[in-house]
Order: C-alpha cells, then sequence, then structure tokens
C-alpha cells in the first residue's frame, strides 16, 4: 500500500513538472519582445529604414522576411513593420546615416555645379575640362541603382526622365527641364528627377525657379533637407535689382 502511495506521488510530481515545463516555455514565446517602426517620409522604403535602423541597407532583407513581404517590397506610408532585432542607432544617427547614403550615391557634395554664376570659384571650376567629365560620370553611376534602392519609380516616370538626361547631355536644357518635371510630378518620391530639375535650374540661370522647387523637394524629402546644394541654394542671397 505504501508501495502504491508512493508510486502515486512520484506520477504526480512527474506531471507537475511536465505542467510547469509546458507553461514556461508558452512564456517564453509569448514575452518575445517585437519592435515596431511606423513607415514616415523620413525612409519611404526598405533599403532606407535598414539604413536609419541598423546603419546597413542590406538589413532590407531581414526587415522584409519579418513582415513577409515578397519582392519588390513595396511599403506604404503608415505601414506599422515589425522588428525582430533591436534598432542599433538613435534617431540621429540613422538621419545621418541616410544623408551620407545619398550624398555619397549622387556625389551631392560638389555643391559648386548650384553655385551663383558670377561665383569666381565656380567660373573657375568650370574651365578645367576634366573636372566637367568627372562630375557626369558621377551623375551616370549614381543613376544606375538596384530597384531596391528607388522602389518608388514608375516605367513613365523613368522613361520621361532617361530621356530628359539625354537631351541634358546634347546641352538641350529647356526641353530637359520640362521633361524632369513631368517626371518628379508622376512620382515624387523618384530622386534622379529632382536632382536634375535643380541643377538644369542652375545652368539656365533661374535661380528664383531653384530656390521654389528645392523647397517642394525638402518638403517632399524632409531627410535630404541637409545636402550641402540644398543649404547653399536655400540660403543664397536674393538677387540686387538694377
Amino acid at each position: 500500500m505504501f508501495l502504491c502511495f508512493e508510486k502515486k506521488i512520484i506520477i504526480f510530481l512527474a506531471f507537475c513538472y511536465f505542467l510547469v515545463s509546458v507553461l514556461v516555455s508558452e512564456a517564453s514565446v509569448t514575452s518575445q519582445k517585437y519592435y515596431y517602426h511606423i513607415v514616415n517620409v523620413e525612409a519611404r522604403n526598405l533599403s532606407a529604414i535598414a539604413l536609419f535602423m541598423y546603419g546597413k541597407s542590406s538589413m532590407y532583407k531581414k526587415i522584409a522576411q519579418w513582415n513577409q513581404l515578397q519582392p519588390p517590397f513595396k511599403i506604404k506610408l503608415g505601414q506599422k513593420l515589425k522588428l525582430e532585432l533591436q534598432p542599433l542607432l538613435t534617431k540621429e544617427e540613422g538621419e545621418k546615416k541616410i544623408l551620407s547614403y545619398w550624398r555619397k550615391k549622387f556625389d551631392l557634395n560638389f555643391d559648386h555645379q548650384f553655385a551663383h554664376q558670377n561665383d569666381v570659384r565656380a567660373i573657375a571650376l568650370k574651365t578645367v575640362e576634366l573636372k566637367k567629365v568627372e562630375i557626369k560620370q558621377k551623375f551616370d553611376e549614381a543613376l544606375k541603382v538596384k530597384p531596391v534602392d528607388i522602389e518608388f519609380e514608375t516605367p513613365d516616370s523613368k522613361k520621361l526622365f532617361l530621356d530628359g538626361k539625354k537631351l541634358f547631355d546634347e546641352k538641350k536644357l529647356p526641353e530637359a527641364l520640362s521633361l524632369f518635371r513631368k517626371s518628379r510630378e508622376i512620382e515624387k518620391e523618384y530622386l534622379p528627377p529632382w536632382i536634375f530639375e535643380i541643377k538644369t535650374l542652375g545652368e539656365l540661370g533661374n535661380l528664383e525657379e531653384q530656390k521654389q522647387v528645392v523647397t517642394m523637394f525638402v518638403k517632399t524629402h524632409p531627410n535630404l533637407k541637409n545636402l550641402p546644394f540644398i543649404k547653399q541654394v536655400e540660403n543664397r542671397a536674393p538677387a540686387k535689382e538694377h
């Protein structure tokens, strides 16, 4: 009888151990911590969000995996994304990463391109043909981007931009300007037509109009507001009336 009672005790304890194990296991699953990010104007695609959160654009693959997103990884403003890895950067650090990324991609540090036409330094640089060739090459290279980098482009906006770029290279600036403008009006998140519209207006000497376009650009892409050529156009003194 004592052995029977002892056996029951052992069975009861084994059952309790099993029950506790199950509860602990469930608790560990339910207590797994997730982080969330709401898609906003500062980072509109997965590459930018990955850069903003983790300092590496290549992390876009992980973010897509965590949210069961399929190529071409379309996301919308206001969409809630789940992050299984804690963000590594602060908001300020993330903004600097994105700013650095766009500076490098479009080589937007050579702000002499957008200097006033009477700027002695700009005129001197324009006399150096090699420098002009280097600048053109850098812009051409900047356009060779992966689909994930510019996922908002549409066939129509891209074709208009490329046609405008061809006219720009042929020095047909007014015609090129028209196509750049149409391209960015179709798809405001597509960066190249904005960049070349601002550049073309500077080449044409339409400085007031250039400043207006820069204002629109900053409203559409606030995370790029501190780019050197943007700040230069914004801070340029108004032309003196004669």
